[in-house]
């Protein structure tokens, strides 16, 4: 069993197993390393913001898409069983235990006594099913349970869990979907993409490969005064006050500069293009970023300088979201751009998950964190009346002592503890929200049509095996972690379908997948892997 080496900050995890951290990865993993990395200034106007001018983002006039969020649990942290309910049988029922066997949870860290058969172990509070001693549900209720204005926003959220294993302790998981949300339709006003930490991905595991497109790489954001950096100059092109579109009078000076690039082309332009078309397409591209300028300022672009906007994030993450918590800031200002419409999709880091220390409070007190995170995110959309969809991976995975030895501490909650890596116990987390839905009386928000095996959808994709372990055959996308990203874009597109019938949504699902990525074969088990809708 793993060991944990004592330190005097409670957040790093170091163990006898593990080398000694040398690389950003294992500082990140032990969380040595918070959230955040160094903030690249954007070059020019963002290159986002050409690139979203370029594309044709969403405005007023066009859809944007449901807005999209990825939270990612770095380390390898329980998903499956500890905190989402996962069944062990061929028919993804999340509450079919097979041969019951008190012990077989254990190694998704339940005691006999927590065992998922026991009623008042299970919550199903947000339609999805969590075990009662989750710390993601709690994190969650500490901020959903009480209602908003008498409505209870729980019963507006659903979700579906994909039993899928993912590598331990590695960076090569290509588990980050951004790229594949904003291709399917989650557009941003200004910006594609944004994320907390200066990677590709925007988070630490990186996209599948085929689906980067660098033109669209992630603005960094790690708090709110990021934002304005949307809109500004890089300051080491020229003097700084020329450049810092924040200070006094600077829209106004970039705006100037825009219009001197436009004037040297249109006098100087001929001498490089003899084609009126190619003129034409600069001058556009040139007065679409002035409108750019016109319509967003860097300063409309944090909301420490807008009072109703700050409102709204006060009320959504408790106290002051400006001075308190530096992550919580963290988390408030990529919700805040993305269920403003603002950025098409987000991506949020937690460090610190790679929790097998001989003990579960330091897990449950994680799973907390990442719960309220989830909860202030779906509270903020509700306050905006905006949907918002949810993708919750880790790189890996835990399991549990499998004599089932438990952690007697308060924040231990009687659970077994965690003792190593194990990528076969990993699973993927959807949670979707829709504002003025109830699921007590419009029903849930999966499909009620049958499998291609005549079996019910259920909220569970694939299955565990008694003892704990994903069954790598269950699913196309069980074994594959290049594959997951398919069955999750398939459900955001199901969730985002204006059909009606259930098999209307899953032939719209279908098709708007192939027009969006024609260049990916989809599994033979495509249909089966579609659980959302969203009416």
């Amino acid at each position: 069993m793993a060991k944990r080496v004592k330190t005097e900050n409670s957040n790093v995890l170091l163990f006898d197993d593990h080398k000694i951290p040398t690389t950003r990865r294992d500082f990140l993993t032990q969380g040595i390393i918070g959230l955040s990395t160094a903030i690249t200034a954007p070059m020019l106007v963002s290159s986002n913001a050409y690139a979203s001018a370029a594309n044709a983002a969403c405005s007023e006039n066009s859809v944007c898409g449901v807005p999209y969020i990825c939270i990612e649990g770095a380390g390898g942290m329980n998903i499956a069983g500890g905190n989402v309910a996962v069944g062990f049988t061929a028919d993804e029922d999340p509450q079919n235990f097979g041969n019951l066997n008190l012990s077989d949870y254990h190694s998704l860290g339940l005691s006999k006594a927590q065992h998922p058969s026991v009623s008042s172990m299970n919550d199903d509070s947000y339609g999805i099913r969590f075990h009662s001693t989750s710390g993601i549900l709690e994190g969650m209720n500490s901020v959903l349970s009480e209602p908003v204005d008498g409505v209870d926003l729980r019963q507006s959220v659903d979700g579906l869990l994909i039993c899928a294993r993912t590598s331990d302790d590695s960076a090569a998981n290509p588990l980050n979907t951004m790229y594949a949300a904003e291709r399917a339709g989650a557009k941003g006003k200004l910006v594609p993409l944004i994320g907390d930490t200066n990677t590709d991905s925007g988070s630490r595991s990186p996209s599948p490969q085929k689906l980067v497109d660098l033109s669209k790489r992630p603005s960094n954001i790690r708090n709110f005064g990021d934002g304005e950096g949307l809109l500004s100059i890089n300051d080491k092109l020229m003097n700084e006050q020329f450049l810092n579109a924040g200070a006094g009078g600077g829209t106004d000076r970039m705006k100037k500069f825009l219009k001197r690039i436009a004037g040297v082309s249109e006098t100087n332009f001929r001498g490089i293009a003899s084609e009126n078309a190619a003129k034409e397409h600069l001058m556009k591209a040139t007065n679409g970023v002035e409108e750019i300028f016109n319509k967003f300022s860097p300063k409309k672009l944090n909301p420490i300088n807008e009072p109703a906007v700050k409102a709204e994030l006060q009320a959504a993450f408790g106290g002051d979201p400006m001075t308190d918590v530096v992550n919580d800031q963290k988390v408030a200002s990529i919700a805040n751009l993305v269920t403003n419409r603002i950025a098409g999709a987000g991506s949020i880091q937690v460090g610190g998950c790679d929790y097998h220390t001989g003990d579960s409070a330091v897990g449950n007190r994680k799973d907390r964190e990442i719960g309220r995170y989830i909860g202030k995110c779906i509270k903020l959309a509700a306050l905006r009346g905006e949907p918002l969809f949810i993708h919750l991976y880790t790189d890996g995975g835990v399991v549990g002592d499998r004599n089932g030895v438990i952690d007697e501490s308060a924040d231990g909650k009687g659970r077994v503890i965690w003792t190593s890596d194990s990528g076969t116990r990993s699973s993927t987390l959807m949670l979707v929200f829709k504002p003025g839905h109830n699921r007590s009386t419009d029903g849930s928000l999966i499909l009620q049509s049958k499998k291609s095996d005549g079996k019910d959808r259920t909220r569970q994709v694939g299955h565990f095996k008694k003892g704990g372990g994903v069954v790598l055959t269950s699913t196309s996308i069980a074994n594959s972690t290049d594959k997951i990203w398919i069955g999750v874009i398939l459900n955001y597109l199901a969730f985002s379908s204006e059909k009606s019938d259930d098999d209307g949504i899953i032939a719209d699902a279908i098709q708007q997948f192939k027009d969006r990525f024609p260049f990916e074969d989809l599994p033979d088990d495509a249909e089966d892997l579609i659980r959302l809708k969203s009416a």
